[in-house]
């Protein structure tokens, strides 16, 4: 069967995917049942990484001259920066309020906004949005000029250290001699952010997601059972040993979340072609929850909280899936009118 008619008709799943996924993020941010999800939802995040980079390099193959290619790049960072920009604003009034952006003054509180669209994050979970545009770029051009196998090295390098500093810098605090490691992370994140919710972090997946839109990743059905069987527990072995050390239980990156997603992403591909209704507005929605759920879920929370004295995850959890759920119809239906077009920026 032709491949790129097997990936276009694919597209219905990873749709999907998509939606589930959302699903997860808003279990972290509602921490839903505490630790006992953990290690799992943290595959939520490299797979909608995996999925952007490969629908869009699948697009820039399909496209026969170098002028096209960067008019879908182009394409693709502006309908990006108009997605980030149109929660930015309609978040505005909640996030300044719970982060105090303009305490210190209002120049401050803009310089400080505009570090954080960059290589930070604003809302909640928008560090994706500027991670997926930024490490795009940088995926596009350096593929022209690295071979993508070394761009698949280089950036497997950086994701190992990423996943050090989110969740194994235990060895490196009781170790005098080591000290120079913490003192240079902690320079670096001054100036960068932490790498672990900035661009750093997608990089690798992005390589990945163009590997696997070029045809370069393949491995077999069975190999890939096989290590995904084998990577699931080491993971859950990883967290385990991470959570005992570091006393942390939600930490973002994991080494074996590697070879997990991969795999994963692989029988993904791998899969027969499938027709999934209503996958156009599930693609809508999900990038729609995404958005808006990080927001809803600290409001709801503190809501919770003044009423009652305390919430309960499940409680948030449900309420926020309602929330966003019914926002993203909403959406669906009132973009449709005349004057209301412009809520397709929404997605």
């Amino acid at each position: 069967m032709d491949n790129k008619v097997t990936k276009q008709k694919n597209n219905d799943l990873l749709d999907l995917v998509k939606f589930i996924m959302s699903f997860l993020i808003v279990a972290i941010h509602t921490k839903l049942f505490g630790e006992y999800l953990y290690p799992w939802l943290r595959l939520a995040v490299p797979i909608f990484f995996m999925i952007s980079s490969y629908l869009f390099f699948c697009k820039i193959n399909s496209c026969e001259t170098n002028r096209e290619k960067f008019q879908a790049l182009k394409k693709f960072v502006i309908r990006n920066m108009i997605l980030y920009a149109f929660w930015f604003v309609v978040l505005l009034p909640f996030n300044n309020i719970l982060r105090g952006w303009f305490d210190g003054g209002f120049f401050k509180g803009i310089l400080n906004i505009a570090l954080n669209v960059v290589i930070g994050s604003t809302f909640v979970a928008s560090w994706f949005i500027s991670a997926l545009i930024l490490g795009t770029i940088i995926v596009f051009f350096a593929s022209k000029k690295v071979n993508i196998k070394v761009l698949f090295g280089i950036t497997l390098v950086i994701q190992i250290l990423v996943a050090i500093r989110s969740s194994h810098m235990y060895p490196f605090t009781d170790v005098s001699s080591l000290q120079g490691v913490l003192s240079a992370v902690g320079k670096y994140e001054r100036i960068m952010n932490s790498p672990v919710l900035s661009f750093p972090a997608g990089l690798f997946w992005i390589v990945s997601g163009k590997m696997f839109a070029d045809g370069k990743f393949k491995l077999a059905k069975k190999p890939t059972i096989i290590i995904l069987a084998v990577s699931l527990p080491l993971l859950l072995t990883e967290w385990i040993i991470a959570k005992i050390n570091s006393g942390v239980y939600n930490s973002d990156v994991f080494i074996f979340l590697i070879p997990c997603v991969l795999m994963i992403f692989n029988l993904l591909m791998m899969a027969k072609p499938v027709k999934v209704k209503y996958s156009r507005e599930m693609r809508k929605m999900s990038t729609i929850i995404y958005a808006s759920h990080g927001t809803a879920a600290i409001c709801v929370e503190k809501l919770y909280e003044l009423i009652f004295g305390t919430s309960f995850s499940i409680i948030v959890f449900l309420t926020v899936c309602a929330i966003c759920i019914g926002g993203s119809l909403l959406i669906l239906k009132l973009e449709k009118y005349k004057y209301l077009k412009w809520l397709k920026y929404s997605h």
